[in-house]
This record gives C-alpha cells, sequence and structure tokens, in this order.
C-alpha cells in the first residue's frame, strides 16, 4: 500500500519540478555571436506556445521519474521493515542502496554500486534529519 500511495505524491511533485525547471529553462537570453545580427523577436502567443510545449515535456518526464524512485523506494523501505521486523534507520539505508542499484542497472556494475552506495548515504542523511528522536518512534504493531 506504501508504493501504490507514495506513486501518484511522487508523480505529482515531479510534475511540479517540471514546470518549474522548465520556466528556468526559458528565462535565459539567446547567445549573441560577435558580428551576427541579433534574431527577430517571436510573437508573444509563439513564445507561450513554445514554452508550455517544453513545460508539458519537463513536467511529464520528471513526474514518470519522482513516481519510479518513490514507488520502488517506499516498495523496497516497507519490504525491509517486513522481512526484519524492526522500524529503525537501517531499514532506510538498506532500501536506499536498493534503490539506488534498481534504478541504475542498465548502466553496469560500478554504476550500480556507486549509485546504491549514494543512495544508501541520501538516505540515511535525510532520515535522521527528517525523523523523530528513536525513543519517539513506536515500533511496528504485533501481528
Amino acid at each position: 500500500m506504501k508504493t501504490l500511495a507514495g506513486a501518484p505524491v511522487g508523480w505529482a511533485l515531479g510534475a511540479g519540478f517540471g514546470v518549474l525547471i522548465a520556466s528556468w529553462e526559458s528565462m535565459s537570453p539567446p547567445i549573441l555571436m560577435p558580428g551576427v545580427p541579433e534574431p527577430p523577436s517571436r510573437p508573444f502567443r509563439e513564445e507561450f506556445r513554445s514554452a508550455g510545449v517544453v513545460m508539458r515535456r519537463k513536467a511529464t518526464s520528471w513526474s514518470k521519474n519522482f513516481a519510479l524512485v518513490t514507488a520502488v523506494y517506499s516498495g523496497m523501505e516497507c519490504l525491509m521493515e517486513k522481512g526484519r521486523g524492526v522500524h529503525d534507520i537501517y531499514n532506510h539505508a538498506m532500501a536506499g542502496f536498493a534503490t539506488g542499484g534498481v534504478l541504475t542497472i542498465k548502466h553496469g556494475p560500478k554504476a550500480m554500486l556507486g549509485g546504491a552506495l549514494g543512495f544508501a548515504a541520501f538516505s540515511l542523511v535525510i532520515e535522521t534529519v527528517m525523523s523523530k528522536p528513536p525513543h519517539e518512534i513506536a515500533p511496528p504493531p504485533k501481528r
């Protein structure tokens, strides 16, 4: 359930980031070469339409990526917690390690190791900063 609930949230967050990044992308003026005349400005409608196309493309790309990362990470974290039967910071580190490895699987073993270690370190840092102190974390319910 964590994976199914997290993927749409990741998708929405990725879409927001995509729109934000695309809006910054269109802010830079064209680079002018010496001796080349300045290109004529385009009509507002054309500029607006092209910015919308770029925003849609970036939002789609980022939303897919965020949904995938969120689904894989939350699924791995849930599997680690269920498998170990303990709710602690090591679940996040192992889930980050597995997620980093899965996301870089197409790029070979060195990239998988680098991605796994990087994602595990990132997960540990984020969980350390964002989590409650250990005495406030309730253990998962017994079944």
